[in-house]
Parts: C-alpha cells; structure tokens; sequence
C-alpha cells in the first residue's frame, strides 16, 4: 500500500512505510525489512519462506499473515522453548555420578502459552538441572583447612555443569520429538502431526477458521460492523482456550511424554554426547576428571578419597 510523504532519501524523508517496516531497496524499491524475512509489496508475497511454516502445512510459506491479516500477524517467534532451573538438592555423593543430575520437573513439566506475536502456540519445556550440595557447603577437607570439593577439585564444577547442560539440551531435543493427535472440530474430525506446538497451533488455526466461516455464513446479505466481526473472533478464541484448550494441551502433552524415552534412545550414548556438549561449552578443553582407566576409582576426590567410578 503506498503511503504519501514517506519515501526512502538517504540524508532526509521518512524511510517506513508498510507496517512501520524499513524500506530495503537492495532487491526492488517495493520491499521491506521485516527483521526475519523480507517482504515485497509488489507482489503482496514474503521473498523467502517462513521460519514457522511446519506450523502451518496448508498454507503457502510465501503469504503474509496465512492470508488472513484481520485475525493473524506474521512475524518471527519461538515453537519449544526450554527454561532450565538449576539447584543444589542432592545429597553426599556415593560416586562421581552423584555430582550432577538432570530430567524434567517433576511437577509441571511443560506449560503452553500463547504467543501474541506470532498467534500460535508455544511450549516452554521445564528441565531441572540438580548438584550435590558438596559444591555449596563447607567441610573440613584436611589440615583443618576448609573447602568445597572445588577446593579440592579445581575447574571440577565447570565440567560438572557443561555435561548436565548437555543433558539438559538431550531432553529439550527429546521434546521436540513429532506425534500423531486426532481431534474434532464441530463435529469432523481431522488428523494432526507435528511436535506439541505446532498440533495445538493446527488445531487452534482450524477452529478459527472455522468459526469466521460461521460468522460469515451467519450474516450473509446482513450489514455488520467491524467491532461486531472482532468481538465475534474475540468471543470464539476465547472460547478455544476455555473448551478445548485444556483437554487438547493434557493429550497433547502426554503424547510427547509417551514419546520421549525412545526419541532420547535415539540420539545414541547420552553420556557420551554429553561429555562432548560439555567439552564445547568450555572451548574444546577436554575434561580432566573422571573415571580412572582401567579401575573402578575417579581422579575426584571428597574429604581426600578419590570418589567411585561406575
């Protein structure tokens, strides 16, 4: 849509127009820098494809706002999103494993939230990341002198932590796992595939759609105002997330649960991989404590006794 008075100049004039989005006269003189992609006003149609477009298979990746800009936006956002808590829980070590622990909230695991900006659905995945306390508390650790085992084992947090955190991106990965989810809308039932996200946001977009069908279907040759055509979609999302929503998150989520334990299986020896997440996250230093080769001791010592391997 042209927008009188602002034209693009490199030294004056106002640069925006579309959206608010910058001109970009790199390509042609009709596009503009959405951040994410770039869009061609010309053609009415994004340059690349979008980012999200799993989440919406039946529509082109090309269109702005699944051609639907009354009800949608189209900009950039998130699907998983992973949330780590960490704590310092566990008890003395038995051995060198007893360090660090990591898994999914007990509790709450995963919530599923609405993203305003990209009108779809996220899931933020709960992982709990747990240390033994003999990192934060104090013992006599010889001489009289007292130390954590950090004292007693230089650098041995820093390899601790970067495997946990390695584990903790196994189980995000793991979320993300695909599942199969059949759900009815006004009576017709439809089959979804996707990660978690991605059905509740296909569900979601198809019970909109069906409902402005409603809506247009209910006031054929009747004259309607755009206030009444807004509180109609305003009234009917907030119906989804009374009705449907909870029971189509709690199936949803279950689903991914059942999943998970054989998409972790997949990814191969976990421990293993999370040694070499771990060595990453520190700049490529390998981890100079562990299991002594060929014993059934590790190099880390506690209170001067070098804990147990496997």
């Amino acid at each position: 849509m042209d927008m009188p008075g602002r034209q693009y100049s490199s030294t004056n004039g106002y640069r925006f127009g579309f959206n608010g989005k910058e001109k970009d006269k790199d390509v042609t003189a009709g596009d503009y820098d959405f951040g994410a992609r770039i869009y061609d006003a010309r053609l009415v149609r994004w340059l690349s494809v979008d980012n999200c477009f799993s989440k919406y298979p039946e529509y082109s990746p090309y269109v702005f706002a699944i051609n639907s800009p009354i009800i949608f936006v189209d900009v950039d956002g998130n699907d998983i999103i992973k949330k780590i808590r960490e704590s310092y829980s566990l008890g003395i070590p038995k051995s060198y494993h007893g360090l660090g622990e990591t898994n999914y909230e007990d509790k709450n695991w995963a919530d599923v939230k609405f993203n305003k900006k990209t009108n779809s659905f996220d899931i933020e995945i709960k992982i709990l990341i747990k240390y033994s306390t003999v990192f934060k508390q104090k013992y006599d650790i010889g001489d009289g002198t007292k130390g954590t085992i950090e004292t007693e084992n230089p650098g041995i947090f820093s390899e601790v932590s970067g495997h946990e955190k390695g584990h903790a991106e196994q189980y995000y990965l793991a979320a993300k796992v695909a599942i199969n989810l059949t759900s009815s809308i006004s009576g017709t039932e439809k089959k979804y595939s996707g990660t978690g996200d991605k059905v509740i946001t296909q569900v979601y977009n198809d019970y909109m759609k069906n409902a402005k069908a409603q809506f247009d279907k209910g006031h054929i040759g009747k004259t309607f105002t755009k206030e009444e055509e807004n509180n109609y979609i305003k009234t009917s999302q907030e119906l989804f997330n009374k009705s449907i929503l909870p029971n189509l998150q709690t199936d949803v989520l279950n689903k991914m649960i059942d999943a998970i334990p054989n998409a972790l299986k997949k990814q191969g020896d976990l421990e293993k991989d999370a040694n070499s997440r771990g060595e990453k996250s520190r700049g490529g230093t390998p981890a100079k404590y562990g299991q002594i080769e060929g014993t059934k001791e590790s190099n880390i010592k506690y209170k001067g006794k070098p804990l147990k391997g496997t």
